[in-house]
């Protein structure tokens, strides 16, 4: 036998015993964005950690980046958030991908639809667990958003203060600029969902807890396909990760 037969022959051995999950996803890149209040360090919580590492055993480049919703870090204007993610995109678009998908959980998922409907450049659009609904907060961030609002007209827009937000019912205190909070925390900003209804027509999917009707109501106005799982909104990112794969797969 002759070496390259051997060779192909050691080649098709190797490839017979990979699994098949190994290149189902195999020139696809995935931007992977966390929910509110997640460690700054690593990208995300243990649920996004599993969703990202169900895609790279499919054979997927995925990038995590840590936003600036993550715990102890400053809500920067949402815009900014946006361009955070073109930087994502291009960078995986640089190593060689053919696809890019943005996958998002919670207010991550609010960006990936705002990245979706007002940019170019990418092939999907995951949405796990929606969250981040301002027009829900008002009572709580009416005088904060008054506070931003005067800062703003001040010419101090910029300016880092102390807010308050709220995470499925929980609030605290958060670090944000004023033009931030105010972009991400008032109700007709553009952290309203209902801005990114169609998502520009890119291929969408909503992965949602079967208990949450908020986000079940936000994902059937949004023209896009719709799983609901049984899991709680933390616990749904790593109970989703094989159907983003799965859907993926046929994209």
């Amino acid at each position: 036998m002759r070496w390259w037969s051997r060779w192909l022959a050691a080649l098709c051995g190797v490839l017979l015993v990979l699994p098949a999950s190994a290149a189902e996803l195999t020139g696809w890149g995935v931007v992977v964005l966390h929910g509110k209040w997640a460690p700054a360090q690593g990208g995300g919580s243990k649920g996004v950690a599993a969703t990202a590492k169900a895609l790279r055993e499919a054979g997927a480049v995925v990038s995590r980046p840590s936003m600036p919703w993550a715990e102890g870090d400053t809500y920067v204007p949402y815009e900014q958030c946006i361009d955070m993610v073109a930087q994502e995109v291009a960078g995986l678009r640089a190593k060689g991908v053919r696809k890019v998908a943005v996958v998002g959980a919670s207010i991550g998922g609010n960006v990936a639809m705002g990245y979706a409907a007002t940019r170019r450049g990418i092939d999907a659009v995951v949405v796990i667990a929606p969250g981040h609904f301002p027009q829900r907060f008002i009572s709580q961030t009416g005088n904060d958003l008054a506070r931003a609002r005067a800062a703003i007209a001040a010419g101090r827009g910029g300016e880092v203060g102390s807010y308050i937000d709220n995470n499925q019912g929980t609030t605290r205190q958060v670090h944000a600029t004023a033009a931030g909070y105010l972009s991400f925390f008032d109700p007709d900003g553009p952290a309203n969902f209902a801005r990114y209804t169609g998502a520009g027509g890119i291929p969408q999917l909503w992965i949602i807890g079967n208990g949450d009707s908020i986000a079940q109501g936000a994902a059937q106005t949004s023209g896009g396909s719709i799983v609901t799982l049984n899991a709680t909104h933390s616990e749904l990112p790593a109970v989703a990760a094989r159907d983003v794969v799965a859907w993926l797969k046929t994209k």
